[in-house]
């Protein structure tokens, strides 16, 4: 029996670009063992995939894809083969345990590690063994995490992000129509994963309609860009937090004050690092009223807001806390 783990020397699984990653690949040999090869491969590659419905002729399904190789590097421990894969030299290794080290800079300008809907970008490193006499190779995967590190976030113009929206709208019910306004703001646009936002809603109801709860979110929005068979994009919207205000009665105004988390584990703000995926977050602020969705108004406000990575301790510090949730 061959047992095969692949051990960090950071002990854990978060990295930046640029740094060093290390470890060992421990191998426990129930009894002697003939190794054709081993050979190590640290890769980070990014996919984006989703299937569309078009109609000419006929309908037809295609499927929207594209996808991006940022780097592979193939270390090899031991390697006996030949030009055709096939050779009948060996290594021996004796019944026990076995460490071989491994070491890699990691590239600079990397892009966050990402889990969503319709695409990825992911970073593995895997230990392959050809065992002599076996037939099959043995494949030992472990994934690892990029974050994208910034002590605060300026890769873009913040200065063009709003601290403050407002909507009224007007709607008649019964032949009378009647205002209702809403207006949120918050203290800044440039956040941190973990950090606290205070959002200050105030709504002012001269409406006949019940506001049965104030609904605030903060939503990360992921841009996917295809190639093929032709250039095209996929949005999807995730809300990760969500908190709910006051009911609203009829005439009656309100103003209150609510925090929203920002999960630990998410990737921050990413435009320009990743080329087939676009990460954005805001803020959003929607009225749950039935006489409302009833006559089709469904007012709601947004504000887009950065988000960034204080320190890779902050983030370790979080792991638990939002452990469960996938990049």
């Amino acid at each position: 029996m061959v047992e095969c783990a692949i051990i960090f020397n950071e002990n854990n699984d978060n990295f930046k670009s640029g740094e060093m990653i290390s470890g060992i690949i421990e191998l426990t040999l129930s009894d002697e063992k003939n190794f054709r090869h081993i050979h190590v491969t640290i890769e980070g590659i990014g996919e984006v995939k989703w299937p569309s419905l078009t109609f000419s002729d006929s309908p037809m399904y295609s499927t929207f894809t594209n996808f991006e190789n940022y780097f592979k590097e193939i270390i090899h421990i031991f390697d006996h083969n030949d030009a055709l894969g096939k050779t009948e030299e060996f290594t021996q290794l004796n019944r026990g345990i076995h460490k071989f080290p491994f070491i890699y800079q990691l590239p600079q300008a990397l892009p966050s590690s990402f889990e969503g809907k319709f695409g990825y970008t992911r970073y593995t490193v895997t230990a392959v063994l050809d065992i002599l006499n076996d037939e099959s190779i043995t494949t030992i995967v472990r994934p690892f995490k990029i974050i994208i590190g910034h002590n605060i976030i300026r890769p873009y113009d913040s200065q063009n992000y709003p601290f403050r929206a407002e909507l009224s709208t007007t709607f008649t019910y019964c032949l009378f129509p009647r205002p209702l306004c809403i207006v949120i703001s918050i203290p800044h646009t440039e956040f941190i994963v973990g950090d606290d936002i205070s959002v200050n809603v105030e709504l002012v109801n001269r409406s006949y309609a019940v506001v049965s709860k104030i609904i605030v979110e903060f939503i990360q929005i992921a841009n996917y860009k295809s190639k093929i068979p032709k250039e095209n994009n996929k949005i999807d919207e995730r809300t990760l937090t969500r908190v709910t205000g006051p009911k609203i009665g009829r005439k009656h105004s309100v103003k209150f004050t609510c925090n929203i988390k920002i999960p630990n584990l998410i990737p921050p703000t990413q435009r320009q690092s990743c080329q087939i995926i676009e990460i954005y977050y805001k803020i959003q602020v929607r009225l749950d009223a039935r006489l409302l969705q009833i006559i089709r108004l469904q007012p709601s406000l947004t504000l887009p807001i950065l988000v960034g990575i204080e320190s890779m301790d902050a983030l370790n510090h979080g792991k638990e806390e939002d452990e469960g949730y996938t990049m």
